[in-house]
């Protein structure tokens, strides 16, 4: 600290300074006299300062920038660094600098004058005027941080990607798929890591299942309720602190750690905190960290090169007691090409003729679209479903959108299209159940291949793909081939109907048509058998008419088969159709054998048709094997 910087800081000339500093300052005000005095208190300066910095004696002191002293995780760093430089028989010079501009400026210029050999900052970056003030000062310095990625300093890091990569493979070696994130807003670099990993492992990124918390005791109870009602069961902690709040939300539900809920997190504590041996965990090893750092510094100060810009410290698995294998093992994924849509059920007593006006005597507005319906349905029947689909950024669209995530679809590839409306359908339902349906595609027009393109993992990490003839055929003929190089079934709905390209119908897995869409697609007045023989001729692999009342009939090249369909009372076949599909892609994914799918795809047609509404309608796995049981058991006597 020289006089010329005392006077700069207290505003004064440097001839002011040196009169009040050697008593020579009667006609200096009292106030200017106090200014200048608390300066050189503040900053400790000492005439002799300036020899001694040009002498050889060394302070033996280091400076440590520290945003809080009160944060947890530079308290920790802190005292482990403190300590371990203590052994090499230097000190420590601590400035809380809050992240204040002007503090770090008053801590750089106090640093200076206590002739520091090296500072250390604790921060993830620095901003460009304490790296310009760093850099001015000549005095070596190191950034000790939670990433290490950056370029400006020295970095002295934990090596987070190598935690979070340990987790995440503890919870898939256990059967888990759904993960979430809970973390700290500090945290954030984190969140990249576990999007790494969980797209390494061929799993698509669902950011819905990644909390960042302000308030880590008041927020968590919020995020527990929420990710239990995705039905995920496996959390990752970015802190003990979260960890540790979510054990008590956990236990105020009754829900037991390692039996009814799988946690991990980061332990954030040193060795002074005893930390449960139960819970699985990735240690930080602060004092690991210590000595890293120190004898960076010590290189710095001895004028020796530091070999790493970046030096990551190791971290430490700890296998614990609260991971435990998913009992649901791993659920199929399928995928979902369609339309998306408001649907507009209108009541009548009978379907109108051309040229006829009927009342209408109810109206109702429901969820809809033939993609969206089967989407629900198949995660209504536990498997993991992502859709690719379009919305109207409009107040329908968003009601869409909230309504898929809160089935427990994933809606990753779902786009809001700002030109189009969202999809609407109209649908006149007769007291008999008999239905017609118009359909205004809007948003739906614009899914093209470009979009389908943009979330083609969506398709290839999945098993199965339904897709509608309600979008562009060019998008349909583009992901019959996606699935045929990609080795993905696809099961095709061809409503409406439209004509099929050869080449279409050989890269399908399955045809669902029902009698109407069948005759479209062969025309003719053949018996079915006939036209379904038609389309396997024309390289269809497998064929499930649906009948209806009459119930389907299967037939490939190899073999043919009529089912019977379920007794019901029907109420609504809107949604029949989708029902059905549904079901049978995720048995068939299951490994069930075709029979028995088609069996419970019946079912489940026939519990749709049997409730009013569609996506309402869908039924779940416990009412289809209950009701196959029943079956089962009628046929027996």
């Amino acid at each position: 600290m020289t006089i010329r910087e005392i006077a700069k800081l207290a505003g004064v000339s440097p001839s002011t300074v040196s009169k009040i500093l050697n008593n020579k300052d009667k006609h200096i005000s009292s106030d200017t006299r106090s200014r200048v005095l608390e300066v050189v208190a503040h900053y400790q300066y000492s005439p002799l300062a300036k020899a001694m910095e040009r002498s050889e004696l060394h302070s033996r002191l280091v400076g440590l920038l520290v945003p809080s002293v009160a944060d947890f995780y530079s308290a920790n760093i802190l005292r482990n660094f403190e300590k371990e430089l203590s052994k090499q028989g230097y000190n420590l010079v601590v400035c809380n600098t809050d992240g204040d501009v002007e503090t770090e400026n008053n801590a750089m210029y106090l640093l200076r004058a206590r002739r520091v050999e090296c500072v250390v900052v604790i921060s993830d970056s620095l901003s460009p005027s304490l790296n310009d003030l760093l850099v001015q000062s000549g005095i070596p310095f190191i950034r000790l941080t939670t990433m290490g990625d950056s370029k400006d300093a020295i970095n002295i890091a934990f090596d987070y990607k190598k935690a979070i990569e340990m987790l995440m493979q503890c919870f898939f070696s256990n059967k888990h798929r759904k993960i979430a994130l809970v973390i700290s807003r500090s945290q954030r670099h984190i969140k990249q890591y576990y999007r790494e990993e969980t797209e390494e492992r061929q799993q698509i990124f669902d950011g819905s299942l990644v909390f960042e918390l302000s308030d880590e005791v008041a927020e968590v109870n919020e995020v527990l309720n929420v990710i239990l009602k995705t039905g995920c069961r496996a959390i990752l902690a970015g802190n003990m602190s979260i960890a540790d709040e979510l054990s008590k939300a956990a236990l105020m539900r009754h829900l037991s750690l390692g039996q009814d809920l799988s946690l991990a997190a980061i332990d954030d504590r040193d060795s002074s905190f005893a930390s449960s041996s139960a819970l699985t965990c990735v240690k930080l090893p602060f004092d690991e960290h210590a000595r890293v750092a120190v004898d960076a510094v010590l290189a710095l100060i001895e004028g020796r090169k530091v070999q790493n810009e970046t030096c990551p410290v190791g971290v430490l698995f700890s296998p614990g007691e609260s991971v435990v294998e998913n009992s649901e093992g791993v659920k199929p994924r399928i995928a979902v090409v369609g339309t998306i849509n408001m649907d507009v059920m209108l009541e009548v007593s009978h379907l109108p003729n051309a040229g006829e006006t009927i009342i209408i005597t109810d109206k109702t507005i429901l969820p809809g679209g033939k993609g969206a319906n089967q989407a629900v349905g198949v995660a209504k029947l536990g498997a993991e479903v992502g859709m690719i689909g379009r919305l109207g950024n409009d107040l329908y669209g968003k009601e869409l959108f909230h309504n898929l995530h809160s089935a427990n679809v994933n809606v990753a590839g779902v786009v809001f299209d700002s030109k189009h409306q969202t999809g609407r359908a109209y649908i006149y339902v007769t007291d008999h159940a008999d239905y017609s349906i118009g359909v205004h595609a809007g948003a739906n027009a614009g899914l093209d291949r470009m979009q389908v393109m943009n979330y083609a993992d969506m398709i290839k990490q999945a098993s199965y793909c339904l897709v509608q003839t309600e979008i562009p055929m060019e998008t349909v003929e583009y992901i019959g081939q996606l699935c045929v190089e990609n080795n993905i079934k696809m099961i095709l709905k061809p409503s409406p109907a439209k004509v099929l390209s050869n080449q279409l119908l050989r890269n399908i897995f399955m045809l669902v048509p029902n009698e109407v869409e069948l005759n479209h697609l062969v025309s003719g007045s053949r018996s079915v058998e006939d036209k379904v023989g038609e389309l396997l001729n024309r390289g269809v692999p497998r064929i499930v008419l649906t009948l209806g009342e009459n119930g389907c009939y299967y037939a490939d090249n190899e073999k043919e088969q009529y089912f019977e369909p379920m007794k019901v009372e029907v109420v609504d076949t809107a949604g029949a159709s989708d029902a059905f599909i549904s079901a049978l892609a995720v048995y068939l994914a299951e490994g069930i054998q075709m029979e028995r799918a088609i069996e419970y795809a019946n079912i489940a047609a026939g519990i749709s048709i049997s409730r009013i509404g569609v996506q309402s309608a869908l039924a779940d796995r416990n009412t289809i094997e209950m009701k196959y049981k029943q079956k089962e058991r009628s046929v027996a006597l």
